[in-house]
């Protein structure tokens, strides 16, 4: 693994370790839409509020095609939204999850980084944050700069013998 993945290993593993323990009090993601029509090749940055007040940002590191954690919040988009007089760039943020589905979850009780590899090297490709109720959240990434979430739902890259995946517990 690069140096700069490295630093994204590190940073993404504090990150969902200091989130065992808490509760999700909302699941919002952030959908992009271009002259019009919703952009279907990812689901959008997903921004996850917790019990601690905490809010963490999951999305993919367009260069180093890799999961990126961080407390930035959703990047300003201001410009591309305005200096297009045809409104062609327009980001939407919706709940993904209800509050009454982030109650019935419970506390995350574990948290789990994906390592991939095949033969360009290794990335993290995702992560799993696993509740009492034991549903899971399962976030990640594609080729570029793509990125997918779904509760209870795996990646369909698990499917493909020729990949080597690892998870590690944070």
């Amino acid at each position: 693994m690069n140096h700069r993945l490295e630093k994204f290993y590190i940073d993404n593993r504090k990150y969902l370790k200091s989130i065992v323990g808490l509760l999700i009090t909302s699941a919002e993601q952030e959908q992009y839409y271009f002259e019009g029509k919703l952009n279907t090749e990812s689901l959008g940055t997903l921004k996850l509020s917790f019990s601690d007040e905490k809010e963490l940002i999951f999305n993919c590191d367009r260069d180093a095609e890799s999961l990126n954690i961080s407390q930035e919040g959703f990047t300003a988009k201001d410009t591309l939204e305005t200096d297009f007089k045809d409104s062609r760039y327009k980001w939407l943020v919706r709940d993904f999850l209800s509050r009454n589905d982030l109650i019935k979850l419970g506390k995350i009780i574990d948290c789990k980084i994906e390592l991939l590899s095949n033969e360009f090297g290794t990335i993290q490709s995702g992560c799993k944050l696993i509740f009492e109720n034991l549903d899971f959240l399962y976030v990640w990434t594609t080729n570029f700069d793509n990125i997918f979430y779904g509760l209870n739902q795996l990646p369909p890259y698990h499917n493909n013998e020729n990949l080597k995946i690892k998870h590690i517990t944070c």
